[in-house]
């Protein structure tokens, strides 16, 4: 079923109440699920979204299942990486850990570094 933006995005807010999902997720899944920019999610809220798999994906989130195993990917890094149940989903602060250790790198003027990732489960790092 077509729906306005506004329309999909104010009915879905029920939940951050009733279920405890957060505004975050659900802004954030509206926007991958709609290939929509921050400036595309003010700009057409008046626009027609066909919102099926958007209510397949809300229907997951309100399950509880983290949003980024929802959309089976997690960005990191400017990246986008895949995510399931069996991998560990990167988290803000492992990218502030990335960025300091190329800074130190770069610092202390070391050559061709070897960093080992274990055990991460998606291999962002």
């Amino acid at each position: 079923m077509t729906k306005k933006l506004k329309d999909i995005y104010s009915q879905s807010l029920i939940y951050v109440d009733e279920i405890n999902v957060s505004k975050r997720d659900i802004e954030y899944l509206i926007k991958e699920t709609f290939s929509l920019t921050d400036v595309d999610f003010i700009l057409k809220q008046d626009e027609s979204f066909d919102d099926a798999l958007f209510v397949q994906r809300l229907e997951e989130l309100i399950k509880g299942k983290p949003v980024e195993y929802v959309l089976g990917y997690a960005s990191f890094c400017l990246l986008k990486f895949n995510v399931n149940e069996n991998t560990l989903i990167p988290r803000s602060e492992t990218e502030d850990l990335v960025y300091r250790t190329i800074q130190l790198i770069k610092e202390l003027k070391i050559e061709n570094p070897k960093i080992l990732d274990i055990g991460t489960g998606s291999g962002c790092i």
